[in-house]
């Protein structure tokens, strides 16, 4: 996919934590030819500190805060690159012209139990530390941002593989080389 790596391309995957934004999009970048890169790591770069940490010692606020400032400084990158987007990063009102505006949009779509299945016991994940009740609340009040947002791709029960083929497939315009 030479072609599209040629022009400046960002693809952002947003979705719930444990819908596969990861994994789907080091493969996605590897069929591109595109960079990779992880929301979460580069604000455990910027921060000088973990995920846990940042919640811990500054709060979900200052989390939220370095987020947005990785958005925005990704946003005038102008190499190609694919990004797996924390899965809270959509809702903040301040980062939805990033995933609307700048970058093409995939929400990774998982059913909620499939989720858990692929979380449980991730103690990088603080948004965990609540009752199963509270996750299943916090994964209802984002479905309608991510699909808001995103072209929605079915990531429910499929391989990773599989769904960045679609992906890509979904990111070469009608009547081009490679449709």
């Amino acid at each position: 996919m030479d072609d599209v790596a040629q022009t400046r391309l960002l693809v952002a995957l947003i979705g719930f934590m444990g819908a596969g934004k990861s994994t789907v999009g080091r493969i996605l970048a590897a069929e591109l030819g595109a960079e990779f890169l992880d929301l979460d790591d580069l604000i455990v770069e910027r921060a000088g500190a973990t995920i846990p940490e940042i919640f811990a010692l500054r709060g979900e606020a200052a989390f939220r805060e370095i987020e947005s400032a990785c958005l925005r400084a990704l946003a005038a990158a102008s190499a190609p690159t694919v990004l797996a987007a924390g899965g809270g990063a959509p809702v903040s009102e301040a980062n939805r012209p990033f995933f609307a505006e700048r970058a093409r949009t995939f929400y990774l779509a998982a059913p909620f139990g499939e989720v858990v299945a692929r979380i449980a016991g991730d103690g990088s994940r603080p948004l965990l530390s609540g009752s199963l009740d509270d996750l299943r609340r916090l994964y209802e009040s984002r479905l309608s941002v991510y699909e808001a947002l995103g072209h929605r791709v079915d990531a429910g029960g499929r391989p990773p593989e599989e769904i960045a083929r679609e992906v890509a497939r979904l990111l070469v315009p009608p009547g081009s080389p490679r449709s």
